[in-house]
């Protein structure tokens, strides 16, 4: 009697046991239910899976963005793009934002929504969109662009603005008729177009939509389009070294940029502007003793360095440099994995 005691006893104390081990476990899963619910708000909704679709899903059908800087070659480089809608099987859509009396870089908050929308979720890849508006972020898309020498630029406006190109002859500018150099300009001070003021272009391309990134000599516009330049951008090139730009494009996304380095090679060149006078010292003297020229110059030298090194790392003999990183010492739960 007193060993079947014993016995139901132990039995007693163990259903015990479990039974308290049950209201624990319970316990915990509510109070880890109750976290979850009350940081839902940190926790990403979306699964590694569908982070590592995305990723592959934006190697295979790209969509590349950029917003070309005016008088940059950009008319050459998309005119490119479209002799090759065919061939690659892609979407060229170019982004008009005309805005009469107005900055058309800049958008409202409405058309930037519509635009990162369409862009996104149209479906329409690969797809390369392009025109004359600032940075703006847009997810899961490659950002491109090319900038140029910013006093050549700006000359190559003023006379583009009286001559027109070679590009759509017979079109008269808004500055047509206008006889006055650029020398002249800069002396007299007679017009806006030749005015230090209108060097600053690239800088606010980059630096994107806020008003800030348009005021003129602005040290926070500029550090913030170094910053986009780094952390937004694919890939950013300049006018004098296009070739090179499409290079490195075709090489690393082809499902866009294929057979686009031999085609720019054959092209003969697009909107090269039809009269230009030749520049003084004087003149490259009295604008260059500015801020807003140092800057525009400490851009244009950034992205220069930028783009060579990465040319120099991405390209080998015209093609796409092998692969310089190999995984080693991979562990896991089980143990080593991989030696």
């Amino acid at each position: 009697m007193a060993r079947f005691s014993h016995v139901s006893g132990l039995i007693i104390f163990l259903l015990a046991l479990v039974f308290l081990l049950i209201i624990d476990l319970h316990s915990k899963s509510s109070t880890a239910r109750s976290l979850k619910e009350r940081l839902s708000f940190s926790i990403p909704q979306e699964s590694p899976a569908v982070l590592h679709e995305e990723f592959v899903s934006s190697l295979e059908s790209p969509i590349v963005v950029y917003n070309r800087v005016p008088k940059t070659a950009s008319t050459a480089f998309t005119h490119l793009l479209y002799d090759l809608t065919k061939e690659n099987s892609i979407y060229v859509i170019h982004v008009n934002t005309t805005v009469p009396k107005q900055n058309a870089a800049i958008m409202s908050l409405h058309d930037q929504m519509l635009l990162r929308q369409n862009m996104t979720t149209w479906g329409l890849t690969p797809a390369f969109y392009h025109g004359h508006f600032a940075f703006f972020n847009v997810p899961n898309v490659f950002w491109i662009n090319l900038i140029r020498n910013p006093f050549d630029r700006l000359v190559s406006n003023y006379y583009f603005l009286r001559y027109g190109d070679n590009f759509r002859k017979g079109l008269l500018r808004s500055k047509n008729g206008d006889t006055t150099t650029f020398n002249e300009c800069v002396e007299k001070e007679s017009s806006k177009d030749c005015s230090i003021q209108k060097m600053w272009i690239q800088i606010p391309y980059f630096c994107g939509q806020v008003a800030a990134c348009w005021e003129p000599g602005s040290q926070w516009a500029l550090d913030r389009a170094k910053q986009n330049v780094l952390e937004h951008y694919f890939l950013v090139g300049t006018t004098e070294n296009l070739m090179q730009f499409v290079e490195v494009l075709e090489n690393e996304i082809p499902a866009v940029f294929k057979g686009s380095y031999e085609k720019f090679k054959k092209q003969e060149p697009i909107r090269k502007t039809i009269h230009k006078d030749e520049i003084t010292e004087e003149t490259k003297a009295k604008l260059s003793n500015t801020r807003i020229w140092r800057m525009e110059f400490d851009f244009y030298n950034f992205v220069v360095k930028n783009f060579n090194l990465i040319y120099t790392r991405s390209i080998t003999d015209g093609k796409l440099t092998k692969k310089n990183f190999f995984y080693e010492k991979i562990y896991g739960p089980t143990g080593k994995i991989v030696k």
